[in-house]
């Protein structure tokens, strides 16, 4: 039954039957369906950064929850069934060998309209070499469960459904100049709407707060870090100097619109001189 297809959330119908005999002689047979419920293989975790107002970065992490170790032979992702290109082929990242709990990430430049459902196909096969130690009892009997049942010899998929969930205010982050220890450099964030184009109105529904975070251990904030922003006319601008304290790849300050503080600009990482 898991040889099939694997999803986030599947139910497998397994049919079996049985037989019961009698003293006089006489054999009855019994059948029935017994639905089960299939664990995925996998578990995903999908970010959406915003690097320009109609542009995204799709980054989609995927972590084995398989006992045994596996290869990955191929994957996809699709938009209303049409292939979307990944920034790296899936032949400079397969086969990718994966034991269980190791990650695999996948990264995608797509538009934003193109976010608002996708569907992710992913082939996987048991890595034949893979040689549990004698003392990994749990390793050996699924090797043994695998081999014994001949999925180790065929290629199962896992699908997974994704779509951007926020649809408010975001907003894309550029520094204006270099990245030195003790220097001062402007940051802004342009914020606008996900939905496309620019608010019809002026209204409460096209302002939001702003707050402004970081790590005190690695930078200094000068200007205005909380705030009101109207979305409506254009895309505003928010400014404030940075002046990085460690040099090395820093995590970035983070844009935080709305309420309760939504991230508008997820914090990344940036190398300071």
């Amino acid at each position: 039954a898991f040889a099939r297809c694997y999803s986030e959330q599947q139910t497998e119908k397994l049919n079996f039957e049985y037989e019961v005999s009698y003293t006089s002689g006489l054999a009855r047979t019994f059948t029935g369906v017994l639905p089960v419920a299939a664990a995925s293989p996998f578990m995903a975790r999908t970010d959406f950064r915003m690097v320009s107002e109609d542009q995204v970065l799709v980054e989609i992490k995927l972590r084995s929850h398989l006992p045994w170790n596996v290869v990955v032979q191929d994957f996809e992702l699709r938009k209303d069934g049409a292939v979307v290109d990944g920034m790296f082929s899936a032949e400079d990242l397969l086969p990718a060998k994966m034991s269980a709990g190791a990650d695999i990430t996948l990264l995608y430049e797509v538009g934003l309209e193109d976010c608002k459902e996708l569907d992710l196909d992913l082939e996987f096969a048991l890595d034949d070499s893979w040689n549990p130690e004698a003392g990994e009892e749990d390793a050996l009997h699924w090797k043994a469960v695998m081999s014994g049942s001949r999925m180790g010899h065929k290629t199962h998929r896992y699908s997974h459904k994704l779509s951007m969930p926020h649809q408010g205010p975001r907003a894309v982050m550029q520094a204006k100049g270099e990245l030195r220890v003790g220097d001062a450099t402007t940051f802004e964030w342009q914020v606008f709407h996900t939905s496309g184009g620019n608010a019809a109105s002026s209204g409460d529904g096209d302002s939001f707060d702003y707050e402004i975070k970081c790590s005190k251990e690695h930078w200094i904030l000068a200007g205005q870090t909380k705030g009101r922003v109207s979305l409506c006319p254009g895309n505003p601008v928010i400014k404030v100097d940075c002046i990085p304290l460690s040099s090395g790849c820093l995590p970035s300050p983070e844009l935080l619109v709305g309420q309760p503080g939504t991230p508008a600009s997820r914090g990344g990482k940036l190398n300071v001189n």
